[in-house]
């Protein structure tokens, strides 16, 4: 009971909708590690990849991702 309260206390002053945001944020992550976990799965069943040549391509398309992001930012 007393836990309430003070979690309520402390997260008073957060902007409304910041919950929403939070659980938003949680669930976009958990997709992003299920689609990084089902790619090196792909590549080691189905394309007969080793494993460290799936990690590497998991690696290359990681880089590729926050990498692109970077460069639209820069040039947007």
């Amino acid at each position: 009971m007393n836990f309430v309260k003070s979690f309520k206390r402390l997260f008073s002053a957060a902007p409304e909708g910041t919950a929403a945001l939070f659980f938003i944020q949680i669930f976009a992550t958990l997709g992003f590690a299920v689609l990084y976990s089902t790619l090196v799965l792909y590549a080691t069943k189905h394309l007969q990849l080793g494993v460290k040549a799936a990690t590497t391509l998991m690696g290359v398309f990681g880089a590729f991702n926050y990498g692109l992001h970077l460069f639209g930012g820069y040039l947007g």
